[in-house]
């Protein structure tokens, strides 16, 4: 007999399903194109929010901050963007630098807010510090996604279905 260069694999069997439609074997879970799409953009949300929560038991206080190189960059009429602050926890003195988001040259006290566990990490107290970088990275991610997800397109059909399985690979898509 003829080999043909295909093998067949038992793992990946076809079966049929109730509706009359074929599904892969062995799946754990199966979400259609809209639910994955909800299901993605919810781990995304959570993840951000577990990180933003760490920063719930955070302490706040005032740190020094000056502009790096701040006298060399106003004098060549540059705008300094990094701002050196530094902070004292229980008689331990911290340095960190962060963006400079706008805050006045002139100003040299900012509020910071630490973790009183670890606290050599710690950030500005301001909005753009804390959930501007979040925003702006799950918006892309969004509109990414939306249209690889939304958009008219033979990649991913609109009756698509993924399936999560034990084994690789671990995510399929199956067009019913």
């Amino acid at each position: 007999m003829a080999q043909t260069g295909y093998e067949i694999q038992k793992e990946a069997a076809v079966s049929p399903f109730e509706t009359g439609s074929r599904k892969i074997s062995g799946q754990i879970v199966e979400f259609s194109k809209f639910r994955f799409f909800l299901l993605i953009h919810s781990l995304v949300i959570w993840c951000i929010l577990l990180y933003q929560s760490i920063w719930l038991f955070s302490n706040q206080t005032m740190a020094y901050c000056y502009a790096y190189n701040g006298e060399q960059l106003q004098s060549r009429h540059e705008n300094p963007g990094t701002l050196v602050y530094h902070y004292m926890v229980n008689g331990e003195m911290y340095r960190e630098t962060t963006t400079r988001n706008e805050w006045p040259l002139n100003e040299h006290y900012i509020p910071i807010r630490y973790l009183p566990y670890f606290p050599s990490f710690s950030r500005p107290d301001t909005f753009q510090s804390n959930w501007a970088g979040f925003i702006i990275g799950w918006g892309i991610f969004f509109v990414i996604t939306a249209m690889i997800f939304f958009i008219p397109n033979e990649t991913m059909p609109r009756n698509s279905y993924f399936y999560f399985s034990r084994k690789k690979p671990w995510i399929n898509m199956l067009v019913r």
